[in-house]
């Protein structure tokens, strides 16, 4: 997702699976040297985590119903929830199987 982010901002970045190496390697680095701390440590780090996301959830369900007031921002409904866009080479069904896995890599 960070890549495909850095291809969005820049069209003329193309990731390179070396890319994806390096940037999965920092990652666990930093994965790593995270899990290594002291337990309290952690305890505050996963409070500070914890009031960041509550933080952005609350401002997400003030700012998008108060930003479309006027003119919806989303699709309709049928839209969403009727349209499959497949973006892979895969059949329709398993690429709504590995869309779930965004949600795992979180």
């Amino acid at each position: 997702m960070m890549l495909a982010a850095g291809a969005i901002g820049n069209p003329n970045y193309v990731p390179k699976t070396w890319h994806t190496f390096l940037l999965t390697t920092c990652l666990l680095m930093i994965h790593a040297t995270i899990a290594s701390f002291h337990t309290r440590f952690l305890a505050r780090f996963n409070q500070a985590g914890t009031i960041i996301n509550l933080t952005s959830l609350l401002i997400f369900l003030i700012v998008v119903p108060a930003a479309s007031i006027n003119t919806p921002k989303t699709n309709p409904s049928s839209v969403v929830w009727g349209t499959l866009t497949n973006g892979t080479v895969w059949p329709d069904g398993m690429a709504v199987l590995m869309s779930f896995l965004g949600v795992i890599g979180q």
